[in-house]
């Protein structure tokens, strides 16, 4: 849950903040409304469609890094003759988020089993 909340803080400089912010944001939620028991898979849902939308997206992007990884580094800032170094961190971004409220997802599925 940490994770998601710095993922939060991070977008506040990006290009397109408010699209990541209230991504994240609702991922943050899915993990938080479970604590106090207000599991809403409804949330969860949205979030994996915004999530798989993102990935497709910035798909071409992270490809696009495959062929350059050897000479730069995600690391550096973005430029815009470079947009492929963004795509692939909001392509893995959206990974994490995904894989982490998925795997929080199937604990709880798991949990109410018993």
């Amino acid at each position: 849950m940490l994770i998601l909340v710095y993922m939060i803080v991070v977008q506040f400089n990006d290009p397109d903040p408010l699209y990541w912010i209230a991504f994240y944001g609702a991922c943050t939620l899915v993990p938080v409304l479970s604590l106090v028991k207000l599991n809403n898979k409804y949330l969860y849902y949205t979030c994996l469609i915004f999530g798989i939308t993102a990935l497709y997206v910035s798909l071409n992007g992270a490809l696009e890094y495959t062929n350059h990884f050897k000479d730069e580094s995600l690391l550096q800032s973005m430029s815009a003759d470079k947009p492929y170094l963004e795509e692939t961190r909001e392509f893995f971004g959206t990974l994490i988020a995904l894989s982490l409220i998925s795997i929080h997802q199937i604990i709880l599925f798991k949990q109410n089993k018993k």
